[in-house]
């Protein structure tokens, strides 16, 4: 990648120099670019934090239920929830290779984007800790209750029917689908009335759990394209999320065996969306994150639009003017209309409606923009949301 990323820079007139009298030149021009997407983007937006703890119900409530979801969430936010963090870290359950740590360096920039970067890790730990809670408790509920003979009896005394139902029961038919095997040893592990193979099964669940319900931002773990290819690593850095995204769907559809079943992950899927997305909209916040599939269907991140705008903005079409446009609303405080031939303030600098925050900073200062205005008209609420840059509905 950096060999590519090398070449790019090296036929670039000015910047050939840079790389060529500075050691280590195109690496830190590369970690520079990734610092910035995630300071433009994602860094310092309290919001997102938030976001990507409620989402918890739609990646694992949908698939495993909303009753073990909600009594893991609340595990992990109720009392001994330090004690219960540094456990799950210590098994190796929680990961800290997100989003892009690795990738970020080790400049005072690097800093810099790390701690605006704190709240989204912790969301991340908080997300991957109910996971893993949720997996650990369902399958200690299902061995209490096979050790009570309540599978048996249900199946009519047969071995392998009370195994399928307890892999029913526990939700280990999440994984079966994908990894047969996984879950058959997890299932004669947890049965094996051993506390230190049980401690076992309890972690694999809760690991692949976690990994299947939760982004893993990892290079082996994304999408080829997004770490192979040099357009595809400069530009789609934000798209990983939106192909884990469809993953878990399918892996819901996969899972859940026979019309009924799919059915009831449909349902639940399709019904908390909505109801979230109504719910926020009727507090004054854009719904749109929540809506059913949203977060699946683009794949390619503000990056790549702005990339493909870039790519249109030579020539004198329509189309062409239009990517100009864009563009300049995105990096420059002013941008020229066309159609009234003259400059104009960039008041729209960094709003989510246009691209959002190209520029580190650009973001939180349209948000206090918002507020400033929202607290000129006494409205107190939406000057709240936009201290916090939710987006809030129009």
């Amino acid at each position: 990648m950096l060999d590519s990323f090398h070449a790019a820079l090296s036929k670039m007139p000015g910047v050939n120099k840079f790389i060529k009298d500075t050691p280590g030149g195109s690496a830190k021009l590369l970690q520079g670019w990734i610092n910035l997407t995630y300071l433009g983007k994602v860094a310092f937006r309290p919001w997102l934090a938030a976001r990507n703890i409620i989402q918890v119900e739609q990646t694992l409530g949908c698939r495993i239920g909303f009753e073990p979801t909600n009594a893991a969430l609340k595990q992990v936010l109720g009392e001994g929830r330090e004690e219960l963090m540094l456990r799950l870290r210590k098994q190796g359950l929680l990961l800290r290779d997100t989003p892009a740590a690795a990738d970020l360096g080790q400049s005072r920039l690097s800093k810099l984007t790390r701690a605006g970067m704190n709240g989204i890790y912790a969301a991340d730990d908080i997300a991957r800790a109910v996971s893993c809670v949720a997996a650990e408790n369902l399958l200690q509920e299902g061995v209490d209750t096979w050790n009570r003979g309540a599978f048996e009896r249900i199946s009519r005394n047969t071995p392998k029917g009370a195994i399928e139902k307890f892999k029913d029961f526990t939700e280990l038919r999440q994984i079966s689908a994908g990894k047969p095997e996984l879950a058959d040893q997890i299932a004669e592990l947890a049965l094996s009335g051993k506390s230190e193979e049980l401690a076992q099964a309890k972690k694999l669940f809760a690991q692949e759990l976690s990994n299947q319900t939760n982004p893993n931002f990892a290079r082996f773990q994304q999408p080829h394209f997004y770490t192979a290819s040099l357009p595809g690593y400069l530009f789609g850095r934000l798209s990983t999320f939106t192909t884990m995204s469809r993953e878990n769907i399918f892996r819901g559809w996969q899972a859940s065996q026979g019309i009924a079943n799919k059915a009831l992950f449909i349902g639940r899927y399709v019904g908390l969306g909505l109801a979230l997305k109504k719910g926020m909209e009727a507090i004054g916040i854009d719904g749109k994150d929540f809506s059913p599939g949203y977060s699946a269907l683009f794949g390619g991140g503000p990056q790549f639009s702005e990339a493909i705008d870039l790519a249109r903005s030579a020539g004198s079409g329509t189309t062409n003017s239009n990517a100009r446009e864009t563009i300049e609303k995105a990096y420059l405080p002013f941008y020229f209309d066309e159609s009234q031939g003259k400059l104009q303030g960039n008041l729209s600098l960094g709003n989510p409606e246009h691209l959002p925050g190209s520029i580190p900073g650009t973001l939180q200062l349209h948000y206090a923009h918002q507020m400033a205005l929202a607290l000129e008209r006494d409205d107190y609420w939406k000057a709240f949301l936009c201290g916090l840059t939710i987006p809030v509905k129009k």
